[in-house]
């Protein structure tokens, strides 16, 4: 039996409604899942060692909310895999700023919004990866068996409600940009001996966004109104295809 522990915050969700597919799929698998808050990974600065530490003993409760100050660990040793999902390094605090962006060498320069060189954003992108692996590798022990399963990328009809993503879909060096992202992941990743799994081809409709049926928007009742984060979040389909990608590139080699 290969026993798989799942951490991470409210994208959680998508992978816990997935669990009796993934399971049924792959007999020889056994899911247990456990929440993270936000607020405890970008503002804690505790040193984790060799555990998190629980409010409950997982053998007690597969489905739990982690708590630094709690009386048990979650022992990464018990668990043949464990995947950090929720955490995506796409930046969307730049959203708004990659979609206005000129990049020097890649548009004519009479193009509107400001002009900015691929030197000086590559720059400002590694600064914040490189940051937020150092927290990653801070928080989280250093363990062989973990691995961050990036967070999904937007729908693509999630520009129908946010402007910033409109700006970033309409942004003529979106693949550039991706690129470029993407690698900086990679690089920093690498030297903090961190095991990656990015967002699978099969789910990206576009650089930057997701297939619009993988959304949590996608399987609402016709009548209701998504909001943002509802674009935001996948649904159990989009968490069994990465979990399809994981067993293919990890847990079948």
């Amino acid at each position: 039996m290969t026993r798989v522990a799942i951490i991470g915050n409210s994208h959680l969700a998508a992978f816990a409604d997935a669990a009796e597919a993934i399971e049924a799929r792959y007999p020889g698998v056994a899911l247990s899942f456990f929440g993270l808050d936000n607020q405890l990974f970008f503002k804690s600065d505790l040193r984790k060692g060799k555990a998190l530490r629980l409010a409950d003993p997982p053998s007690e409760n597969t489905r739990q909310v982690i708590d630094p100050k709690g009386a048990h660990v979650l022992d990464f040793a018990a668990f043949d895999l464990v995947l950090l999902t929720s955490h995506g390094f796409y930046l969307r605090h730049l959203f708004e700023a990659l979609g206005s962006f000129n990049l020097l060498g890649l548009r004519a320069l009479n193009d509107t919004g400001p002009l900015v060189s691929q030197a000086c954003l590559r720059d400002a992108m590694t600064g914040h990866i490189n940051a937020y692996t150092n927290r990653l590798r801070r928080f989280f022990p250093a363990a062989e068996n973990m691995v961050v399963v990036q967070m999904p990328y937007p729908s693509t009809k999630a520009v129908g409600v946010s402007d910033a993503l409109a700006g970033l879909q309409a942004q003529p060096d979106r693949q550039a940009l991706f690129e470029m992202f993407n690698s900086g992941v990679h690089e920093h990743m690498f030297a903090k001996s961190l095991v990656y799994l990015p967002v699978p081809e099969t789910a990206m409709a576009d650089p930057f966004f997701s297939k619009p049926d993988l959304s949590r928007a996608a399987e609402m009742d016709p009548d209701a109104e998504p909001e943002l984060t509802d674009y935001m979040h996948m649904n159990a389909s989009y968490a069994a295809l990465v979990f399809d990608e994981l067993h293919r590139t990890i847990l079948a080699g």
